[in-house]
Order: C-alpha cells, then structure tokens, then sequence
C-alpha cells in the first residue's frame, strides 16, 4: 500500500470538510426555499398537513438525489 504525503492528507481533509459545509448549506437553502414557497402552495393546490409533509420531503429527497 502506498504512504501519503502529509500535504495529500490536509488537502483530503479540507475537501471532505469543504463538501460537507457545502452540503449543509445547500440543505439549509433547500428548506428555507420550501418555507417560503409553502404557504403559496399550500392555498394554491388545497393541500392537506400529510400533502404538506409529502411535499417538503419530496422536496428534501429530490435534493438529495440531486446531489
């Protein structure tokens, strides 16, 4: 097995540490777009609280498939 340079292993750690900052704020933009977004949808197509909730997780699930 090769050995990997301590200058390899910080750029591995800061690019799983970036991706995962990245992801979380992604995340956080993803709901806070629904939130908006709900109370429009919710009148618009007469939605019940478990349509609701399929659509919010639809939304999360889709995100994370996306990425």
């Amino acid at each position: 097995m090769a050995t990997v340079s301590p200058l390899r292993k910080k750029l591995i750690v800061y690019f799983i540490g970036f991706t995962a900052a990245l992801a979380g704020l992604l995340f956080g933009l993803d709901v806070g777009v629904i939130s908006g977004a709900l109370p429009f949808l919710k009148t618009d197509f007469k939605l019940s609280i478990g349509a609701e909730g399929a659509v919010v997780s639809a939304l999360l699930w889709g995100a994370v498939v996306e990425r």
